[in-house]
């Protein structure tokens, strides 16, 4: 009899305390695809199933070429002109973080320090550098074509000195 009191009070003990801590708001990625013919979209579609093994997190996908019914057509196309030429891009909570590829262990860090409360999280200011050669593209890209015109311009002189008859 003795046994089962002690066992009755702490049943009602652990009934009166408190809840432990609230659930947060799992990490929300949203992942812009290029759709099933996409191969590097997959391949990151399944990093991130990988990744959510050890961290969970919601994932939505978005397919540039065929949007949602429910996404405006306006919004939809903005999307795709920004993303055409650079998928597959990752977002957390809207805000960009990844594209091309996965790289697990920042994007880990990421979802562990996750604050949905946090109103200047520290992912808000990555900022998206779409691939172009436009006069805002990256100078790595400008130097790298300036190199390969050179390239180009001795491989044609090279071809003319073959090409010369000798006499």
């Amino acid at each position: 009899m003795l046994y089962s009191r002690s066992f009755s009070t702490s049943i009602r003990t652990l009934n009166a305390s408190p809840a432990g801590p609230v659930a947060k708001r799992l990490p929300k990625l949203t992942l812009y695809t290029g759709g099933p013919e996409c191969s590097l979209c997959e391949i990151m579609k399944q990093d991130l199933e990988v990744v959510r093994f050890t961290h969970a997190f919601e994932l939505e996908t978005f397919n540039i070429r065929e949007p949602p019914k429910d996404v405006p057509e306006e919004t939809a196309k903005q999307i795709a002109e920004l993303y055409k030429n650079d998928i597959p891009v990752l977002h957390l909570d809207g805000h960009y973080i990844q594209k091309h590829r996965i790289n697990s262990n920042p994007l880990k860090k990421l979802i562990e320090k996750y604050d949905p409360e946090d109103p200047d999280p520290i992912y808000a200011h990555n900022k998206f550098r779409p691939f172009t050669s436009l006069p805002g593209a990256k100078p790595k890209r400008k130097q790298a074509l300036k190199a390969r015109a050179k390239y180009d311009q001795a491989l044609q002189r090279l071809d003319k000195k073959a090409v010369k008859p000798s006499t």
